[in-house]
């Protein structure tokens, strides 16, 4: 079974959206899906090993969706998230172990929607 994700995406400039779903064991992620400069969509669900979400999203200037679905072990968002200024529509579901979300504001001027549901270790909203 899969359990990292090989380092594939340093060639796949022209990659838009990457759904990954349904890998049971895998644990991590490539850090470079940092550098899909093209890459419109992230989709990742049903990753029930998947602990933290460690690349960076700075330079995913053209990301407009992200969606993060029962990733039942994930505690980590990468921080940069909050800077990305280029995401329309956020949703993050079914995290039961989060417990820190980014911060969501005044960098995040492309926002139109964010979905938050079922995050039971989220006690407080970050300012």
């Amino acid at each position: 079974p899969l359990t990292v994700f090989p380092e594939i995406f340093e060639e796949m400039k022209q990659l838009e959206k990457l759904l990954i779903s349904d890998c049971q064991n895998l644990q991590s992620l490539p850090l470079s899906i940092a550098h899909l400069y093209n890459l419109k969509v992230i989709k990742l669900s049903k990753l029930e090993q998947l602990d933290s979400i460690n690349f960076s999203f700075l330079e995913l200037t053209n990301l407009r969706r992200l969606e993060f679905s029962s990733l039942q072990k994930l505690t980590f968002i990468h921080p940069s998230l909050s800077d990305n200024n280029s995401l329309e529509d956020v949703k993050l579901n079914r995290l039961p172990e989060l417990s820190i979300l980014p911060c969501f504001g005044a960098n995040n001027t492309n926002l139109k929607e964010i979905d938050l549901n079922k995050l039971p270790k989220i006690d407080i909203l970050p300012d």
